[in-house]
C-alpha cells in the first residue's frame, strides 16, 4: 500500500476474500489525493490461476460534481465484464451512468443511462439489452437519496445463461468523511468475491 496524505487525507481499504478451493488473491492499493480532487485505487485480483480480476478507481470531485468510477472483471477464463460508471449529478438533478459490458469474446455493449430523481427520493432503472445471440442482459440500479447522506445502487447483470454478477454500491458521506462501497460479485462456480472500501479522512490517522 502506497499512501500519499494531503492535508490530513486518510483512506482506509477493508477487503473481505471469501473464495473457495485454494483461491489466492493478491491486492495492490495505490493511493494519490491530489488537494482532494484525485484518488486512484487499483485493485488486483487473482483468486484462480490465470484469473484476473483488476479494480481502478478514479475520483474527480470537482464541486462535488463529478465521479468516476471504473472497474474492469475478468472472472473466469475468458470470460471479461467491464464497467464504467460516471456520474456527474448537475443541480443534484441529472445523474449519467455509462455500462460497457464485455462478457462473452468479442461481445460489446454500451448504455448511456440519465437518471432524473423524483423529489429527490427513489430512481429505478431497469434495462434488458440482447445485442448479439440471445444474449440478455437486465439491468437493475436503484436510487435512494436520503436526506443526502445515503445512496444505494444495485446493479444485477445477467450477460451469459447462468452467469450472475450483482454489484452493490452503499455510498454514505457524512460530513464528506465517510463514503463506503460495497461490491459483490459471484460470477461463475460459486466464486463469491466481497470487497468492502471505506474512505475516511480522519486527522492525520491511518
Amino acid at each position: 500500500m502506497v499512501d500519499r496524505p494531503v492535508e490530513r487525507l486518510v483512506t482506509e481499504l477493508l477487503v473481505v476474500e471469501r473464495p473457495v478451493e485454494r483461491l489466492l488473491t493478491e491486492l495492490v492499493v495505490v493511493e494519490r489525493p491530489v488537494e482532494r480532487l484525485l484518488t486512484a485505487l487499483l485493485v488486483v485480483d487473482r483468486p484462480v490461476e490465470r484469473l484476473l480480476t483488476a479494480l481502478l478507481v478514479v475520483e474527480r470531485p470537482v464541486e462535488t460534481l463529478l465521479t468516476a468510477v471504473f472497474v474492469v472483471d475478468r472472472p473466469v477464463e475468458r470470460l471479461s465484464t467491464r464497467l464504467l460508471v460516471v456520474l456527474k449529478p448537475v443541480d443534484k438533478l441529472l445523474t449519467e451512468l455509462l455500462v460497457v459490458l464485455k462478457p462473452v469474446e468479442r461481445l460489446l455493449t454500451a448504455l448511456l443511462v440519465e437518471l432524473r430523481p423524483v423529489e429527490r427520493l427513489l430512481t429505478e432503472l431497469f434495462v434488458v439489452l440482447r445485442p448479439d445471440e440471445r444474449l440478455e442482459m437486465p439491468l437493475l440500479a436503484v436510487l435512494r437519496p436520503v436526506d443526502r447522506l445515503l445512496t444505494e445502487l444495485l446493479v444485477v447483470l445477467r450477460p451469459v445463461e447462468r452467469l450472475l454478477t450483482a454489484l452493490l454500491a452503499v455510498l454514505s458521506p457524512l460530513d464528506k468523511l465517510l463514503t463506503e462501497l460495497l461490491v459483490v460479485s459471484s460470477p461463475v462456480d460459486r466464486l463469491l468475491t466481497a470487497l468492502l472500501v471505506v474512505e475516511s479522512p480522519v486527522d492525520n490517522e491511518l
